[in-house]
């Protein structure tokens, strides 16, 4: 899970992300070889369920989106969003998830994170 918050643009430790899910803003779904963290955000118009992060065995990962997206839908959540590497854009889309728009980042200065 570190590798992939790193990889997320390193904005929660790992701890912060144990803090989310101790006080019930963050959710964890998982079974032996994945996990999904998720978060149900409220907008002015739409309750949707946003995918945090997923760390894992690819089959694994997929395996639990089924119960993700389950239990989303008795949330009340009208969609989710998810924000993945570009290699797992065609096994979304075979999931019955679209491209709605490409996440861009910039650091001041040119300076190069890690």
């Amino acid at each position: 899970m570190r590798k992939a918050l790193r990889l997320g643009s390193d904005t929660h430790t790992l701890e912060d992300v144990i803090e989310a899910l101790k006080r019930g803003e963050m959710q964890a779904h998982f079974n032996d070889r994945a996990i999904i963290v998720t978060e149900i955000s409220q907008s002015p118009r739409r309750k949707f369920l946003h995918c945090f992060i997923s760390a894992g065995e690819l089959d694994a990962v997929l395996e639990l989106m089924d119960e993700v997206e389950k239990w989303a839908l008795e949330q009340g959540c009208e969609f989710g969003r998810a924000c993945v590497r570009p290699g797992y854009e065609p096994i979304f889309k075979a999931r019955g998830w679209k491209r709605r728009m490409i996440m861009m980042e910039y650091t001041p200065n040119g300076q190069q994170r890690t």
